[in-house]
């Protein structure tokens, strides 16, 4: 049933959009380090020529249609905090010094890590099933059934199944990974404290 709001069409679109958004990223990319100068049109040219070979590749195009909406998601609540802090009366000054003083840097680190997340997620379901030990869903011995949703289970107990997801929960959630994490943490944490200040 068609409905007004009815935007499937715009999916027809979606290697189109991709194009776009890269090209305005590598061209604000370009226009904030001056990497080639300051000639606009060398920056517009290059980027392009980047954007255009996003069309080539349809798993690239893939993994950035997967990571575009979480990136806008992240501007847009950055925007709105910024805007909602600058209501209060604070000036521009004000928030980049507060952004760059070493008690606040964990904003930054936290952006960065969320746009790290980003990036593996849409790295994970791009590639995911066609690397490492899982390739492509081939069964090895010892699997039962048939298909992409054949399971097997080795002596020390990891899952090995069709599905990416499932394998990579079955990693992260498997107790030595677990262990790991955790004594990763510790140390940080030791590191931390040890390195503070008096």
């Amino acid at each position: 049933m068609a409905t007004f709001l009815d935007i499937t069409l715009l999916e027809q679109f979606s290697s189109v959009f991709a194009v776009i958004f890269v090209f305005a990223v590598v061209f604000m990319i370009f226009q904030g380090t001056k990497i080639f100068g300051t000639n606009k049109n060398l920056h517009a040219i290059v980027a392009f020529c980047i954007a255009i070979f996003v069309l080539l590749s349809a798993t690239v195009r893939n993994m950035i249609m997967l990571m575009s909406p979480w990136f806008v998601i992240l501007f847009l609540v950055t925007l709105f905090i910024l805007v909602g802090v600058k209501m209060l009366g604070i000036s521009d000054n004000d928030i980049s010094s507060a952004i760059k003083s070493d008690e606040h840097k964990y904003v930054i680190y936290f952006i960065v890590a969320f746009a790290i997340i980003i990036l593996m997620y849409a790295l994970s379901q791009s590639f995911g099933q066609n690397v490492g030990p899982y390739l492509g869903g081939d069964s090895s011995s010892g699997t039962s059934g048939s298909g992409s949703n054949t399971t097997s289970v080795s002596g020390d107990g990891t899952t090995n199944t069709g599905n990416f997801n499932q394998n990579l929960a079955a990693t992260i959630f498997h107790p030595k990974v677990l262990g790991m994490i955790f004594l990763l943490l510790i140390a940080s944490f030791t590191m931390r404290l040890l390195a503070k200040k008096d």
